[in-house]
């Protein structure tokens, strides 16, 4: 990776006088450290955003990848994010994984942001995806990667589906980038017999994503540890009913009843999934509330307000 970037270094010095803040998004990268140097010479003011990085259970165990990690929070990030003016947190939880590593000043809870989405209809959208007539459609969006939990929620599929047949499951994504881990679930789905039934879709651009969410009756997101998943706010932007794990951190969404949340299991997730099919009137005001509580929290507006007044 990026030890120093010469081109950053460059920018920053052509900019300096105009500079009065600058807003770091690198956790694990040197360029954090970079920013703080530059910040500290010319006396100006730095805020980190760790995204839900430092998050204990990323890097549990004795592992190489988890001692690295343990040993770099140690000996630089916990100072720089320590002698930041600002450290923005997604979730008071966030905040509590902060406070953990001794920091606790200037930290302050910030969601993310999505914007409107265009609401399309469903109808002759499945005819023209193939997807079966009638089918109860799950839909996850993001990285394909172990911690995103995957693997459970096709366990728990074939556990409904054998009680609540015609359900359909696509998983939209590049299945190319963690090969071991697509291989882990194509067994999966081959054990279970459920190839007519799971679909890996590829990677979705934007242009095709209004009709992908369109055809979605239920998004999920199965994850053991998120700072806080853009794909779920975006599929509640399109007033999606969604499910999703203690793992992906959306407290605030669930006690608003805008998410359906479950605990970190098979049996949560199979619950879960009960509980959506079997009852049109949650998925109704699910998908209501989602809407509702996207435009009042996450709108970047009202975000962009809360950052400026903190920059300040």
């Amino acid at each position: 990776g990026v030890k120093y970037s010469k081109v950053l270094a460059k920018k920053l010095l052509a900019k300096r006088d105009s500079i009065d803040v600058i807003h770091s998004h690198n956790t694990f990268h040197p360029l954090n450290y970079q920013i703080y140097l530059f910040s500290k010479k010319n006396q100006k003011k730095v805020a980190y955003h760790p995204h839900g990085a430092l998050d204990p259970n990323l890097f549990k165990g004795y592992s190489f990848d988890s001692i690295k990690k343990k040993l770099y929070i140690f000996l630089f990030e916990r100072r720089l994010l320590k002698a930041a003016n600002v450290v923005f947190a997604l979730t008071d939880i966030e905040k509590q994984q902060l406070s953990s590593f001794g920091v606790e000043q200037n930290v302050y809870v910030i969601p993310n942001g999505v914007g409107d989405k265009k609401i399309v209809t469903k109808l002759g959208i499945n005819k023209e995806y193939q997807i079966p007539k009638d089918s109860f459609v799950f839909l996850y969006v993001g990285r394909i990667v172990s911690k995103k939990g995957l693997h459970d929620f096709i366990e728990a599929f074939y556990i409904v589906n054998q009680l609540k047949p015609n359900n359909y499951f696509i998983i939209a994504g590049n299945d190319k980038q963690d090969p071991n881990y697509t291989n882990v679930l194509l067994q999966l789905i081959e054990k279970f017999q459920l190839q007519d039934s799971v679909r890996f879709w590829g990677f979705v651009n934007e242009a095709n994503k209004d009709k992908l969410f369109a055809v979605a009756d239920v998004f999920i997101h199965a994850s053991y540890s998120e700072g806080m998943a853009m794909s779920i706010l975006e599929a509640m932007s399109y007033g999606k009913p969604c499910l999703v794990t203690t793992g992906c951190f959306m407290q605030d969404a669930a006690d608003s009843d805008a998410v359906l949340q479950v605990e970190q299991s098979i049996e949560g997730l199979k619950n879960g999934m009960f509980s959506l099919i079997n009852s049109k009137d949650i998925t109704a005001t699910l998908s209501d509330n989602s809407l509702r509580y996207v435009q009042k929290e996450h709108s970047w507006e009202s975000i962009a307000k809360k950052v400026i007044h903190l920059y300040k």
